[in-house]
């Protein structure tokens, strides 16, 4: 019924103003593209072809798009192409490939249905870059599976999804889950590190000493490794600008990661003696939590290092906790015993908010919102 459909868009408005049911996305196709305080306004920045963002106003021509964390400016339309292939059907097609691949994985428990699952961006290779946010309550939580695709941690997001959808009442708070950040990599043959340009997604995030180290430490910490290779570029992957994207526009109080098979938990954050007193407070939320996640799921607290391009370095320069949660193996047959053991303290850490400043940033879409 038409007013049933009203009052369901009517919600998604109050509860949750930032879906992705708001927004087109755009690939830029020029080399250099201006970003503007407005449109024809001052230059502010710049993004680069390749780069794909979500449309969150237009205006004659001109869209609106969070080009950098928490900064927003104007671009110019005619220089890019609409992402809009992703439409109910393409996505009826990809959870019908990804389904065969869970039964050649003998993952019999999960399943992909292409209406819990909004995608406004797309894959080196075209596939769509798959996300549902769960609950209404901010702040959010970010959980991200899937960043290595030669590991089993798609089952972890997809179970959980399912147990969300059986037993609501187990979410207080909202939480984005991107269950297959990598996709390429994950539909090959032989499953790989590395998305299909070969790059290393979890070195190629815009950090801030990225352009000064990272081929640079490629080099001599890794020896030219093409399983960490960190691309040409800081953000060069469409996988990680979806990533980037998501934490623009969710603004999670903080991002959960899962790996393999390392067999910790690791909390990435700022440098408490180089933090004021609120963002010390934060840290030792953020610190409480993580005891308390390997409490229960039985995994050692270790505090890892940080690389130049990954997750836990762009976490910490935009005071954004990281978790970064490693299965002891990626052993695809064990990974119903994994789910097991991590449900209990992944509900504990959608519950717990670290940082009730994460919400302010939270508005809802204006009038010209493409949709």
């Amino acid at each position: 019924m038409k007013w049933m459909r009203i009052f369901f868009l009517l919600q998604i408005i109050v509860f949750f103003p930032t879906s992705g049911l708001w927004a087109e996305s755009i690939l830029v196709n020029t080399n250099i593209l201006n970003v503007r305080h407005q449109p024809e306004g001052q230059k502010i920045g710049r993004v680069y072809r390749g780069e794909q963002f979500m449309v969150l106003e237009e205006q004659k021509g001109w869209g609106k798009i969070q080009f950098q964390y928490n900064q927003h400016g104007w671009v110019s339309l005619q220089y890019t192409t609409p992402l809009s292939q992703h439409s109910t059907i393409y996505l009826q097609s990809f959870c019908q490939k990804l389904n065969e691949e869970f039964d050649q994985l003998k993952w019999k428990s999960i399943r992909c249905r292409n209406e819990d699952w909004q995608a406004n961006m797309r894959s080196v290779k075209g596939h769509p870059l798959i996300y549902t946010v769960v609950g209404k309550q901010s702040p959010a939580t970010l959980l991200l599976c899937s960043v290595h695709s030669d590991e089993n941690t798609p089952y972890q997001c997809f179970r959980l999804l399912q147990l969300l959808q059986q037993q609501p009442e187990l979410l207080n708070h909202s939480v984005v889950i991107a269950p297959l950040v990598n996709p390429d990599g994950f539909f090959k043959r032989y499953k790989t590190r590395t998305n299909a340009r070969k790059v290393d997604l979890n070195r190629n995030l815009p950090t801030k000493d990225w352009r000064s180290n990272a081929l640079r430490s490629w080099n001599t910490h890794y020896s030219s490794n093409a399983r960490r290779y960190p691309g040409n570029s800081a953000n060069s992957e469409p996988e990680n600008q979806f990533v980037v994207e998501l934490i623009h526009r969710f603004n999670p109080d903080k991002v959960i990661s899962i790996h393999a098979p390392m067999n910790f938990l690791d909390l990435d954050y700022l440098d408490p003696s180089k933090s004021d007193q609120t963002q010390r407070a934060v840290l030792k939320k953020a610190q409480a939590l993580a005891v308390r996640v390997s409490k229960e799921s039985s995994y050692k607290f270790l505090n890892y290092q940080t690389f130049v391009g990954s997750l836990g370095r762009y976490g910490k320069e935009w005071k954004i906790p990281i978790y970064t949660l490693e299965l002891p193996s990626a052993d695809y047959t064990k990974s119903e015993s994994y789910f097991q053991t991590l449900k209990q303290s992944m509900f504990s850490a959608f519950n717990f908010i670290i940082d009730h400043r994460r919400t302010a940033h939270i508005t809802p879409p204006k009038k010209g919102a493409v949709n």
